[in-house]
Parts: structure tokens; C-alpha cells; sequence
């Protein structure tokens, strides 16, 4: 198995999570590899979120809708999944030259625009080299 940090600079990660802090609403986000569930890196504005089990729960999130979309026969790849919830959106979006890698985004509902997360997200993930 191949480990997905090595194929990373972790550096410009961890200063790419860092141009996500300026959404307004953000709890948290992280670079995950999604083979496992484990953080690459991270910022956490809010202390009271356990970003550790909320990586691994996206991580099965991932690669469950990756397995529906093979069982289907789609030809894309998953790019991103957003789940809603009463109190918070959250965002993962793989990154496109690191398949085995994704951006997830947690966010207050009542105080974040989704758009224009999703949008700054989609500009951090092109970022990531």
C-alpha cells in the first residue's frame, strides 16, 4: 500500500488548509487519506470537534459512494460529496492529483455560505500539487 504522505508535500498542505480559515462558519478541516482515515494535515478552529473520528467517518463516506459509482458503472470519479445536516454542512472533495487524498470541510450551517465554500474549496484542491 502506498502511503499517500510521501506523494505530498505536507508543508504546502498544511499552508493550504490555512487559506480555508478565512470561510466564515468553519469548524474544521483536513487533508485525509482516504484509504484508512487518517489526518496528512490539518487546521481546527473549534475546539469542540473531534477531527480524528469525523476524518475516518468521511473516509467510509468516500469510499462507499466511490464503490456505488463502480457497482453503477459510472466512468467519473467521485470529485465531491456534501452532506447536510440541521446544524452543519460537510464538504469532501478528492484531490485530483492525489486520488488517494481528500479535502474535508466542516461547517457551521447557520453561519457559512456553501457556494462560496465549495468554491474556495475547488480553488485549494487545484492548489495542491
Amino acid at each position: 500500500m502506498r502511503d499517500a504522505r510521501s506523494h505530498l508535500d505536507v508543508e504546502h498542505a498544511k499552508n493550504s488548509l490555512g487559506e480555508l480559515l478565512g470561510i466564515d462558519g468553519l469548524l474544521c478541516c483536513a487533508i485525509v487519506d482516504a484509504s484508512n482515515g487518517l489526518i496528512v494535515a490539518r487546521e481546527q478552529p473549534a475546539e469542540d470537534v473531534d477531527v480524528e473520528r469525523a476524518a475516518a467517518a468521511c473516509a467510509q463516506v468516500l469510499r462507499s459512494h466511490r464503490l456505488a459509482a463502480r457497482s453503477m458503472g459510472l466512468p467519473d470519479h467521485i470529485e465531491e460529496v456534501t452532506v447536510g445536516t440541521a446544524s452543519r454542512h460537510q464538504l469532501l472533495r478528492t484531490l485530483s492529483r492525489h486520488p488517494e487524498l481528500f479535502v474535508f470541510v466542516l461547517l457551521n450551517k447557520q453561519r457559512s455560505n456553501l457556494s462560496l465554500a465549495r468554491f474556495k474549496l475547488m480553488e485549494v484542491e487545484r492548489g495542491l500539487v
